[in-house]
């Protein structure tokens, strides 16, 4: 029985009194801000619009978190609320605004014009954030480097905190302006309390804290003999408005609103704006990480931009979905929608209690809350950020709060995106542009030829340089190119031909173009030729457009680099005579050491095959067995590849074997090898060398040598590639 009521006891302790008391403390938390941030913006000569301004905020807050809870898309503890940011942003322009007009305008043109400000930037955020689901740009967001999104988040919390100093520090005219200042120096101690007891306990540490210093205000003023109407007078507590001065929702008021001040300010509509709908998107963001569950941000996005429509038009400061608030209801009450039910119900209390609310909400209360605030938001996305990011992503936080707090946000906003494009610029600009610098002695084009060619290409392998390119060339890493084709173009250099391969360039700018455009007056200057590989025909377009490739320009363009290697090789075998390179399978022994005598011995054990073009020779998949010498014409190694197609993979020319590799190891072929022309080649079987070595052993030495020959350069220009590109 002790267990059963127990169970009973703790399922009424988890079902009824946990979300009950959550919702009320994360009401009254939402109550207490949306108050305090009324009262900051409808204070001095714009008094009269506070019961009015308050009903406005309460419930953008309460429907907008109604709707949210009701939608089955939504976890069922989301809470919603009154941004800050925005009226952080706005309160300059709303501080002047009431300082600008009479008292007798305030009262209704001031109150109409304020509320168009909150309206305009609600409605402006709106139409932002439906154009971000519907086009899906939302994403893009995401994109922004971080150090604009903290500094713009930092600023946010920096300019609340100096809205709220300014608030508090205002007192009624006849009053001592020490007063503001012990209003000022009440709202700082309440937000170090505040700060204590969160780290304490971060779910009711606030109110608690709350609690305390508005009972020791009030315990004070008794002690002292300080009624109520004398801390109105001293300007401690918000003064009455008499029911004659309050404004009411009247439509007949939004004839009052002078328009010409509120375009005047769009600038900060604009920031305040985007700035809420980044808002939005990061705490539904944080969200999810709260509820553990996925949330459509499109759908987020339409509902809370609808929603900040309908209530701006009413002239409501921006509202969203509040990560911080969620996670406290999670904390406290679970994922139960009834924590969030309360919390609207205590929301509706307070819409019809708004009056006795704000009557007996101290000056430095309010102000201290929202101080609490700006300095969790300053704290959160500038202090705290120092031992995290680098010293310049931190520096770069720190100028945006700066020049939002001594220009402004909208002008914070555009500098923070070109100090960002500008770090990109330069960081982008000293990653390295060029992946590999080689020549053709190292690398060759996919051609195997006989000795003499072979021979002559090492000989002369420094006379065509390469140069591999990577990553996206721009105004800012183009110089990089530019210093190293001028080692190459130098008159003295032994270089006649510079292949500049784009495979693994991302893309390029115009100023690419230029850079390309120089590198040809300094190649034609020296005589040098410049080859172009790896570009798409969208690229050689440009590069036409641009001026290049022209037919009697000092730069051409090949599809890739195999084929501008071969090219080079081609131009440089033009110098040999017609008899050299020429000899093929003759050729190819003679360079083994053999005499006259023994290459016939060695032919007569040869099988000539002829092959007619586009005759296969080897097939993939066969045991291997005979080696083949070509004696001349040209054959073709493909590979099968995934697809089915088959792409070539090297040329043989006369002097060249193949299949050696797959006959000594007892491998299987791993290609088809197919006559690219009218071809004659030397076959020669493994039973041929095993009779040979039996009855001419210096014969089979000869040949073993020529296969070791040919493996041991094919494995040292292996190795120098590989050095190349380590």
């Amino acid at each position: 029985m002790a267990t059963q009521g127990a169970s009973v006891g703790q399922r009424i302790l988890q079902n009824i009194v946990s979300p009950t008391s959550a919702g009320i403390l994360v009401g009254f938390n939402l109550a207490i801000r949306v108050a305090a941030l009324a009262i900051l913006v409808f204070a001095g000569p714009l008094v009269g619009g506070l019961y009015a301004g308050v009903f406005l905020f309460l419930c953008m807050s309460l429907l907008l978190t109604i709707g949210l809870i009701l939608r089955p898309d939504v976890p069922p503890v989301t809470i919603a609320t009154l941004q800050d940011a925005p009226i952080a942003i706005l309160m300059p322009a709303i501080l002047v605004l009431g300082a600008s007009m009479s008292p007798d305008a305030a009262t209704e043109i001031g109150f109409a014009t304020a509320l168009a400000v909150l309206g305009g930037t609600a409605v402006m955020a709106g139409v932002i954030m439906l154009l971000l689901s519907w086009f899906d740009l939302a994403r893009l967001i995401r994109l922004l480097p971080f150090p604009v999104v903290a500094g713009y988040l930092a600023s946010t919390g920096a300019l609340l905190v100096l809205s709220s100093f300014e608030v508090a520090i205002r007192v009624p005219d006849g009053v001592d302006p020490q007063n503001g200042w012990t209003t000022v120096g009440l709202a700082f101690g309440l937000c170090v309390l505040i700060s204590l007891f969160a780290k304490w306990r971060r779910d009711a540490g606030p109110l608690i804290a709350l609690a305390i210093g508005y009972g020791v205000f009030f315990l004070w003023a008794n002690y002292n003999g300080v009624s109520v109407q004398q801390l109105r007078a001293l300007g401690f507590l918000p003064a009455e408005i008499e029911s004659t001065t309050r404004m009411a929702l009247d439509p007949s008021l939004y004839r009052s609103i002078d328009w010409a001040i509120v375009l005047s300010v769009w600038p900060l509509l604009v920031a305040a704006a985007s700035i809420s709908a980044l808002g939005s998107i990061l705490n539904v963001n944080g969200v999810e990480l709260v509820a553990k569950a996925e949330i459509s941000l499109r759908k987020a996005l339409v509902y809370t931009g609808w929603a900040n429509i309908i209530f701006g038009m009413a002239g409501s400061a921006p509202g969203y979905v509040s990560a911080s608030n969620t996670s406290v209801a999670h904390e406290l009450g679970g994922n139960k929608r009834a924590v969030a039910l309360v919390s609207c119900g205590f929301l509706g209390l307070a819409i019809w209690y708004a009056p006795l609310l704000l009557a007996s909400i101290p000056i430095f209360v309010s102000a201290g809350v929202l101080i609490y605030i700006g300095w969790t938001i300053l704290l959160s996305w500038f202090v705290q950020q120092r031992t995290v990011i680098s010293t310049l992503d931190w520096v770069q936080i720190g100028g945006l709060v700066v020049v939002a707090v001594t220009v402004g946000m909208f002008e914070a906003l555009a500098a923070g995106i070109v100090i960002a494009s500008l770090t990109f610029a330069i960081t982008y600009s000293r990653l390295p542009v060029l992946r590999r610098k080689t020549t053709l002695k190292n690398q060759r084009s996919t051609v195997d030829r006989g000795p003499a060619e072979t021979a002559l290409l090492d000989k002369r392998g420094d006379e065509v340089a390469v140069i591999e390119l990577q990553g996206f060339l721009f105004f800012g890493s183009v110089e990089r190119l530019v210093r190293a084709f001028r080692s190459f173009a130098d008159a003295a250099s032994k270089v006649s031909t510079i292949i500049l391969d784009f495979k693994t360039v991302s893309g390029f700018d115009s100023a690419s173009i230029e850079a390309l455009r120089k590198l040809e007056f300094m190649a034609s200057a020296s005589r040098k030729k410049v080859v172009l590989t790896g570009l798409n025909q969208t690229e050689v377009g440009r590069i036409i457009k641009g001026g290049l490739l022209l037919q009697d320009g000092a730069m051409t363009y090949c599809v890739d680099m195999d084929a501008a290697l071969e090219q080079a090789e081609i131009e440089i075998l033009a110098s040999l005579p017609d008899s050299a390179g020429a000899g093929g399978a003759l050729e190819a022994l003679a360079a083994a050491g053999a005499s006259g005598d023994a290459i016939d011995r060695l032919k007569s054990k040869m099988t000539r095959r002829w092959l007619a073009k586009g005759e296969r020779l080897i097939k993939s998949g066969d045991a291997a067995q005979d080696i083949y010498l070509i004696e001349s014409g040209r054959l073709a190694v493909l590979a099968s590849m995934a697809d089915g197609s088959r792409t070539r993979v090297r040329s043989l020319r006369a002097g060249a074997f193949v299949g050696e590799i797959a006959s000594y190891a007892g491998l299987k072929r791993t290609a088809d090898v197919v006559a690219e022309e009218p071809s004659v080649v030397f076959a020669v079987s493994p039973r041929d060398i095993e009779a040979l070595t039996q009855t001419d052993p210096e014969l089979a030495a000869i040949w073993h040598k020529m296969i070791a020959s040919t493996l041991a350069d094919k494995i040292d220009r292996t190795n120098r590639l590989l050095r190349d590109r380590a």
